[in-house]
């Protein structure tokens, strides 16, 4: 516990190797008050959530990964809107970039300032139909307390609502981004989000281009050799 190793840290000559913490655990106790408020939130998960039994994805060394990772967080830094809307075609990997980032924040790799933060996926249209039944102040409350938590909030498909001409769901997302939340917008059709002049004067834009052959051929090699450690087949 963070009180136990404070003792430790008090007495030099008592700390031994296993009485520090791991950053993920400093993480998870640093985070403990903001993940137990999250669950409240509709349509929420914690991507920062600890999942020991969670088998992770290979890892391959990738420029255009760390290019974009460092234009998001460049962007959540911005002081006059902290919005960054992640854009690229189908499967290029920006899911797999969000997830990525939030693994760099478990592990206290994120910028100095964004330490001690959450990252939670939002699911814009069941989050925005559970509003329906609250009372307008309500949905104000809310809406402003999210976007106060050091959290930064990230919603997928967000061009949908543009799509459909949900008006009225666009607005109050425009609002929760002008409240101050830190917010990554994840779109294959980022067109939709451009036609919006509003969204386009708060938004950085952070394109992922798709992976070249190597990276495809790197990505697919480690998965095999994944797979062959999890099932003990060969696989070609």
């Amino acid at each position: 516990s963070i009180p136990r190793a404070a003792e430790r840290l008090n007495d030099p000559g008592c700390i031994a190797p296993a009485d520090w913490l791991k950053p993920a655990e400093f993480f998870a106790a640093l985070t403990a008050g903001e993940a137990k408020w999250v669950k409240n939130v509709p349509s929420a998960v914690n991507l920062t959530a600890l999942d020991p039994a969670g088998a992770g994805f290979p890892a391959v060394n990738s420029e255009r990964f760390v290019q974009a990772a460092a234009a998001v967080w460049k962007g959540l830094l911005r002081p006059e809107c902290t919005a960054v809307q992640l854009k690229g075609d189908a499967g290029t990997g920006k899911s797999r970039l969000v997830r990525s980032l939030a693994e760099d924040m478990l592990n206290m790799r994120a910028p100095s300032r964004l330490q001690g933060y959450l990252m939670v996926s939002l699911n814009i249209e069941l989050f925005m139909m559970s509003l329906f039944s609250f009372e307008e102040s309500e949905k104000t409350h809310l809406r402003n307390k999210m976007a106060k938590r050091r959290i930064i909030w990230v919603i997928d498909e967000a061009s949908r609502l543009v799509e459909r001409g949900d008006t009225a769901s666009v607005d109050s997302l425009l609002l929760f981004i002008d409240a101050g939340a830190k917010v990554i917008l994840i779109s294959d059709q980022a067109q939709l989000l451009e036609k919006r002049e509003a969204f386009m004067r708060r938004l950085s834009p952070v394109y992922l281009p798709p992976a070249d052959c190597g990276e495809v051929h790197a990505i697919a090699g480690a998965r095999a050799q994944s797979l062959e450690k999890a099932t003990g087949l060969a696989v070609r």
